[in-house]
């Protein structure tokens, strides 16, 4: 998310600013809503760099982003496509590497919702570019990761309730893989993926019961999917995760209460740890790092904001909810539509 032009906290706070993603709590002007689904997407293309990104009720991707030593800038409209963007397919970002980013949306430009790759280059963005979909089934939810520049893994739920998958090898996208379905067949929601080194991929999506599921992609063999179930009390809804520096992984979890989770992965997996509670009941959930150890957690809420927090390395706290606000347009972003699970 491209934002500009925030003040900063103060004097005392400007050594913070320029080593981590901190910004003072000012809505923007407009009383505008983001969508309350899972429509968040960050990626991190250097260690001082975040984009994350959402999709509007008019139908363009927008953009917030946070740079070292300068926070985060205003939201910039990347403009209208020429298919129709599906809000309730949500966005997808990835970094390729330290300038390129691609992000993905489904959209309909005819009878099906296809795939879209849009890409910036450090300069510009390139034009929207169809990938097609899985036949002819529609594209449900999308998650896209990236193990290097010339790498791109993305994952989708079709109308099939079967998980697909296409991939670019730096020249050419395959054609779409069929992964089969769901535990028992039965219905998934909340896809999520993540590169874990150059030839492993973990994906997880989130069961009709509210647990964590988890598949895995190593060796050139496809694992079966792991029930990682969830806190006692708890149903998830929502996830997305991110990978780090020195395979980690961080995963965040929002559930249908509104509350906020996350587990990582450093040799092994971490309990499933509560955040504290956000200004809002939370829906969509994004995950981003920055510097060599730090990370973010956005979530937007019920009340159409968007919510953020920090944590600078994994022995400290996390910094309380920052209120990110709304984009400055007359748009407004609209619940996101549900898709049959």
């Amino acid at each position: 998310m491209h934002l500009k032009k925030w003040s900063l906290i103060g004097a005392a706070l400007v050594g913070l600013l320029l080593a981590q993603p901190i910004t003072p709590s000012t809505a923007s002007p407009q009383a505008l809503d983001i969508a309350t689904r899972g429509s968040i997407s960050c990626a991190s293309p250097t260690t001082d760099r975040i984009d994350c990104f959402v999709v509007g009720d008019d139908k363009q991707v927008w953009q917030h982003s946070w740079q070292s030593g300068f926070g985060w800038g205003t939201w910039v409209g990347l403009g209208f496509p020429y298919f129709t963007i599906d809000p309730g397919g949500g966005v997808s970002a990835v970094a390729r590497d330290g300038t390129t980013i691609d992000i993905f949306v489904s959209g309909k430009d005819g009878n099906f919702f296809n795939l879209y790759q849009r890409t910036w280059n450090g300069t510009t963005w390139s034009d929207w570019t169809s990938l097609g979909g899985p036949g002819s089934w529609d594209i449900y939810e999308l998650s896209c990761t990236s193990a290097s520049a010339t790498n791109i893994s993305c994952f989708v739920r079709a109308s099939d309730n079967h998980l697909w998958q296409k991939t670019w090898n730096g020249s050419n996208w395959s054609t779409w893989s069929d992964l089969g379905t769901f535990v028992n067949g039965g219905p998934f929601k909340g896809l999520a993926s993540s590169n874990y080194n150059a030839d492993s991929i973990l994906l997880f999506a989130i069961g009709s019961d509210g647990h964590a599921y988890r598949r895995f992609y190593e060796s050139g063999t496809w694992s079966g999917w792991l029930d990682d179930g969830g806190p006692t009390g708890s149903s998830f809804d929502q996830v997305n995760c991110q990978d780090q520096a020195g395979s980690k992984i961080t995963c965040a979890f929002t559930d249908t209460m509104g509350d906020v989770w996350y587990r990582t992965w450093d040799a092994g997996w971490s309990a499933f740890t509560q955040l504290a509670t956000p200004p809002s009941s939370a829906k969509g959930v994004a995950v981003a790092h920055y510097s060599s150890l730090g990370r973010v957690i956005v979530t937007n809420g019920f009340d159409g904001r968007l919510y953020r927090t920090f944590q600078p390395d994994p022995t400290s706290a996390w910094a309380s909810w920052l209120d990110d606000g709304r984009p400055q347009d007359l748009q407004i972003f609209l619940p996101m539509a549900i898709k049959p699970n």
